[in-house]
This record gives structure tokens, sequence and C-alpha cells, in this order.
């Protein structure tokens, strides 16, 4: 079953008219920049998350992944 995750953002430009325009990352987690709030992606395991409404995200930094 496919299900839509976070694509990794490769350009911050593009996230820069939201609220949260800034990605921030640590050693294992990276925060995406999503319009109503920061998402927590922990980068090394695949995480999941779901999405509600489409309009919430900047740009299109979404992919389908098999969660399988």
């Amino acid at each position: 079953m496919k299900q839509p995750r976070l694509a990794p953002l490769r350009d911050r430009a593009a996230c820069g008219t939201c609220e949260f325009g800034e990605m921030h990352e640590s050693n294992d987690t990276q925060f995406y920049c999503r319009r109503r709030a920061p998402v927590l992606v922990n980068s090394g395991k695949g995480a999941v998350f779901p999405i509600v409404d489409e309009n919430d995200w900047c740009g299109d930094f979404r992919e389908e992944v098999d969660a399988t």
C-alpha cells in the first residue's frame, strides 16, 4: 500500500514564503517546512505522515512510497 510522505527538502528558497520557512537538521532528524507547523521527520527510519490537506505543504516536497 502506498502512502504519502515528505520527500527531502532540497531547496530552502522554495519554502521562503512560509511562516516556517527554514529546515533544521540534527544527527538523525530533520524539520521539514509546513505552512501550519514544522513536521518532525526521522530521516533514518522512513517515517510516513498522512497528508490531511495538501495545501498545508510548501511546494511539492512529498512523494509516494511503498510503506510495506
